[in-house]
């Protein structure tokens, strides 16, 4: 379904390994392994494709400027997400603050917009906010519960929730179109 091949974990810490050195074509190889879930995973969040390949684009550069402080090349994955997640969530904030400025518009809270890209399924692209980034993480970032608990920062009895909910919610839709 959605889950794309994931690269041999070995693999993996052999290229951070590498890259943690100074070693770019090691970090390119990253890049390439990457660049699908780290989009998949900013495109959950600001919900439009060109956004989501510029927040790609900041995260591994914030990865690659920090990867020095990466502590286990075993959490490379799980630290990405993060700092993707982090990246689209502040692209948003920026992002917003900017265009509500520039039509002079109160700083009030509005509504996530609603996905304009379909890279994700569309029965992905109607759930709600919360349990659309956990399907993402799950079936596209390939992350287990426990990394997806980390990358959100929630408890792993909320993940779990969010999963059970969105798979409900995905039969719920999936039904509606019969």
């Amino acid at each position: 379904m959605l889950t794309p091949e994931m690269p041999d974990p070995q693999a993996i810490a052999d290229l951070v390994d590498a890259a943690r050195k100074g070693d770019r074509q090691a970090f390119a190889g990253l890049v390439g392994n990457f660049l699908p879930a780290v989009t998949a995973t900013a495109l959950s969040i600001v919900h439009n494709r060109e956004s989501a390949q510029d927040v790609a684009q900041l995260a591994f550069l914030r990865a690659w400027q920090s990867l020095k402080s990466l502590q286990a090349s075993a959490a490379f994955t799980t630290w990405l997400m993060t700092i993707t997640k982090n990246c689209a969530r502040n692209w948003l904030r920026d992002h917003s603050f900017q265009a509500r400025m520039a039509r002079g518009v109160e700083l009030t809270a509005r509504p996530a917009p609603t996905p304009t890209d379909n890279s994700l399924p569309p029965e992905v692209a109607r759930l709600p906010d919360d349990l659309r980034e956990v399907v993402v993480l799950r079936y596209v970032s390939d992350l287990s519960y426990e990394e997806i608990a980390v990358a959100t920062g929630q408890p792993l009895s909320v993940v779990r929730d969010r999963l059970y909910r969105a798979k409900l919610a995905l039969q719920e839709i999936l039904k509606s179109h019969q």
